[in-house]
């Protein structure tokens, strides 16, 4: 089934794919691209088809073995993360309406979302010159602090928990940056043992209780982790979620041991902001990165220094920056220091 998506009315795309009975056991294989449906509209800045496809190597150069690539166009023969495996073409790489043609086995079918379509949308957005943070981010009166970081630093048990306190959420693993806002980006919560905080708790419904409880025996059994992905409006309140705040504060998160605050200027932030985007693009950076090796001058092997470019722009908005060793278990003694630092600042 073909559905159509927009991000914030900035990027449109399409994709495309057939559910399996493994897809409905896993929520689906596209669950991390249902808070961006919308009802569509003409010229899509990408197309994303799921299945079998034949790639087009008319005049391309082989690298590595594995990609065939000419302009604007690269395949990757074979991928794969885990027991994950699939194909891709990208057609239109540096155009406006980008093709995607991938075709996975059963489990890769289920990171494509992740793994292709989320670095292709935050590809776009940059372009467009609107920066994409892994973070999250809340709001009160108007204003908007960030929360960036690498998985499992926080982001979310601290966003929720201010949330508990008054606050609204404005989003959860990744947030939009324009010229001095903060925008949500709609991906779903990823819930595991550690970050199910009583909010969350309170408002699962019952089909959200039996996922995650699969997703623990899962674990038991097979020792690896799988979250359950919950969007943010189908567990939570509206009145708790706002679409967009005016940024204040950015803060940089790291598991230490003790909470230790200290203020960093712009440039150490968006430092830290490049090298955790980067991290967030595999293994898609390494198409990037293939593709730039037979085109250095192109927009692809340029975006990182336009993505930077963007950042500095997006947060010559405040001075208000901050690194944060937070404890590897938040408490009320974390939260509440957090708290009173985003109401001075």
């Amino acid at each position: 089934m073909k559905r159509d998506y927009s991000v914030q009315g900035l990027v449109s795309f399409t994709a495309e794919g057939k559910s399996s009975l493994l897809d409905r056991f896993l929520q689906g294989w596209d669950i991390e691209l249902r808070g961006l449906e919308s009802a569509g509209g003409d010229n899509p800045d990408l197309a994303v088809t799921i299945g079998r496809f034949t790639p087009d190597h008319k005049d391309c150069t082989i690298l590595d073995d594995d990609y065939c690539i000419r302009d604007s166009y690269l395949h990757c023969r074979e991928d794969r993360h885990s027991y994950a495996t699939w194909q891709l073409q990208i057609c239109g790489l540096e155009q406006g309406g980008t093709r995607v043609d991938v075709s996975p086995n059963a489990l890769g079918k289920t990171l494509i979302p992740e793994l292709v379509v989320n670095p292709l949308i935050w590809y776009k957005l940059n372009v467009k010159g609107y920066p994409v943070v892994h973070g999250s981010a809340v709001s009160r009166d108007g204003k908007g602090y960030v929360f960036a970081g690498r998985g499992a630093s926080g982001k979310s048990i601290i966003a929720l928990g201010l949330v508990e306190r008054g606050f609204q959420l404005v989003s959860d693993h990744f947030v939009i940056l324009s010229d001095d806002e903060v925008l949500s980006l709609a991906v779903p919560f990823h819930i595991m043992d550690f970050n199910l905080v009583p909010l969350l708790r309170e408002n699962m419904k019952m089909k959200h209780r039996a996922l995650f409880l699969s997703r623990q025996l899962s674990r038991r059994l097979m020792g690896r982790r799988i979250a359950t992905k919950i969007l943010s409006g189908d567990i939570l309140p509206q009145a708790l979620l706002a679409d967009r705040a005016r940024l204040r504060s950015v803060f940089l998160l790291l598991p230490r041991g003790e909470l230790r605050v200290e203020r960093i200027d712009r440039e150490e932030m968006v430092k830290h902001l490049v090298a955790n985007q980067k991290l967030e693009f595999v293994p898609f950076i390494k198409y990037m990165m293939e593709y730039a090796y037979l085109r250095p001058e192109s927009d692809v092997a340029t975006y990182w220094s336009r993505y930077e470019d963007n950042l500095k722009r997006a947060l010559k908005c405040t001075e208000d920056f901050y690194k944060v060793e937070v404890p590897l278990r938040q408490d009320e003694r974390t939260l509440g220091a957090i708290a009173e630092l985003l109401v001075r600042s």
